[in-house]
């Protein structure tokens, strides 16, 4: 056997035990952080998350305008969830107004989302407000961004113990 056909042999048995090795583990490869860039700048569909009059959170259709990064469509999505409803019924999860002061992603698929001090002045607090807003924010990182694992509140910079006094927020939230 010529020298030149025992090098394919063993680079086709190589590759083939990459490939056997690889399948198993996939699924760990497949989900990766989002591409920071985005490669259009228009309206995207997304899913935000409201309050309704039985106290339960619900799901609305909204189009935002798609930012250069991912980055700047997390804060406009925010935003938009903190922006005072037209809609009867509904209330926000987030207090209305509130701003996003930052955002940025981990490699271990952690959005850290940093809001203003108006997150924690503004809100109503009591256990049951504190839950729908941090389900709020779970919900719609899961519906518009499924590659991410885990969301993290901020404000001003800083870890804050809870909103209002009564869920910890400290260290990261599963969002699914």
């Amino acid at each position: 056997m010529s020298a030149g056909r025992k090098f394919l042999i063993a680079a086709a048995a190589v590759l083939l035990a990459a490939a056997v090795l690889y399948y198993p583990f996939k699924h760990r490869f497949s989900k990766r952080a989002p591409a920071l860039i985005n490669s259009v700048h228009a309206g995207k569909s997304v899913v935000l998350y409201f309050v309704n009059e039985e106290g339960n959170l619900v799901g609305l259709d909204r189009q935002i305008v798609s930012g250069v990064t991912v980055l700047d469509d997390i804060r406009a999505i925010i935003t938009e969830e903190s922006s005072p409803q037209k809609k009867s019924g509904l209330l926000n999860a987030i207090p209305a107004g509130v701003s996003v002061r930052n955002v940025f992603i981990d490699d271990k698929r952690c959005v850290y989302i940093d809001f203003e001090r108006a997150l924690t002045e503004r809100h109503g607090g009591g256990t049951q407000g504190e839950l729908l807003t941090l389900e709020a924010l779970k919900k719609t990182i899961a519906a518009n961004y499924p590659e991410l694992d885990f969301v993290k509140v901020l404000v001003e910079g800083k870890e804050i113990a809870s909103l209002a006094g009564h869920i910890s927020t400290r260290g990261q939230l599963k969002v699914r």
